[in-house]
């Protein structure tokens, strides 16, 4: 397939009288996707399907995103890099992104999500609005060197789950 890897279940089939019957999943939103398949007898046999589009599943959750951390859709645990340790006093950007059940991106939600920190001397942003399924807020800042976490909350639907981010490390400035 040209699904990314890591996104694909089974990655391999055990074919009976020449046919395989079962489900594949593919938890990465793409466009034009094509399932491959190859057997390994001294003539291989390949067979293809058309190009299809795999659609994000419904809104279920909320991703923060911190400096030195990216998204990984469709793919376990959904995000991938480091916290860089950040500056007491600073602005720590951080990005609230809705996913489904797969960690990819709903462009289409809505709502308004708050942040909370566990420092409590932090400056938090006003609640904001998601927009294409994101928002950023761009004047958060931790105020007390330490450890310390963000967590975000969509107050319109308590059905989405929350999210609370990677340990973020803040030194002296």
């Amino acid at each position: 397939s040209n699904a990314i890897e890591g996104s694909l279940s089974p990655t391999e089939i055990k074919f009976v009288d020449g046919q395989w019957n079962g489900k594949v999943t593919i938890t990465q939103a793409k466009e034009n996707v094509k399932l491959s398949c190859l057997d390994f007898f001294t003539t291989p046999h390949q067979g293809q399907s058309n190009f299809f589009t795999i659609e994000p599943a419904e809104f279920s959750k909320l991703q923060i995103l911190l400096p030195g951390e990216q998204g990984t859709p469709g793919i376990f645990p959904g995000k991938s890099g480091d916290v860089k340790p950040q500056v007491a006093g600073e602005i720590t950007p951080v990005t609230v992104h809705a996913i489904d059940q797969w960690w990819n991106p709903v462009t289409t939600a809505k709502g308004t999500i708050s942040l909370s920190s566990t420092d409590e001397f932090a400056n938090l942003p006003m609640d904001d609005s998601l927009r294409s399924g994101s928002v950023s807020f761009s004047t958060m800042r931790f105020n007390t060197p330490g450890n310390w976490k963000v967590a975000a909350m969509i107050k319109s639907d308590p059905q989405i789950l929350p999210d609370t981010s990677s340990v973020v490390r803040v030194i002296s400035g």
